[in-house]
């Protein structure tokens, strides 16, 4: 687990050494407690293109109408 500098230590003006890390900023900050990240959004699956198009093709060469 690693080890956060605190603000005092990373005002004297050294770079801190050992497994101190800056606090994190940016993507990887945990959320605030009781919030949600948003649901992600459906996508269109190649799959289900790729097997819609064997049918397909499958009831044409059958001689079947699409």
């Amino acid at each position: 687990m690693p080890v956060y500098a605190t603000p005092e230590e990373l005002n004297n003006g050294f770079t801190p050494a050992g497994n101190v890390l800056a606090a994190p900023t940016g993507f990887d900050v945990p959320l605030p407690e009781g919030t949600n990240p948003e649901p992600q959004q459906d996508e269109p699956s190649v799959w289900g293109q790729h097997f819609a198009r064997i049918t397909c093709l499958a009831k044409c060469s059958a001689g079947q109408t699409v």
